[in-house]
């Protein structure tokens, strides 16, 4: 089982073994949750939300209405937040 030690500054290394498991790379961002019992978990980030985007496909032969597709969504006008979408800043939603 790899190991590492915490330095006086509160730093760690991650082991090769796991990063290379998580392949993880410079910028790779981690997540660190504590169980009631004591238990570290710790998650490599590798992916955002929107990296999602796109990935599931509706079954073959069917065709997604065009408001239920993430394009189709935000071209419908539906409300979001430029808070939590910063790279829509710039997009305005198509007159109706």
């Amino acid at each position: 089982m790899p190991e590492s030690t915490v330095t006086a500054k509160g730093r760690t290394t991650v082991p090769a073994e796991v990063r290379a498991l998580v392949q993880a790379k410079l910028g790779t961002r981690l997540v660190w949750s504590v169980t009631p019992d004591g238990t570290i978990i710790v998650r490599a980030k590798s992916k955002s939300i929107l990296d999602m985007a796109g990935a599931l496909k509706p079954p073959k032969g069917m065709i997604a209405p065009a408001c239920q597709t993430w394009d189709g969504f935000f071209a419908c006008g539906a409300p979001v937040s430029d808070d939590f979408l910063p790279e829509r800043v710039s997009q305005q939603p198509p007159e109706r």
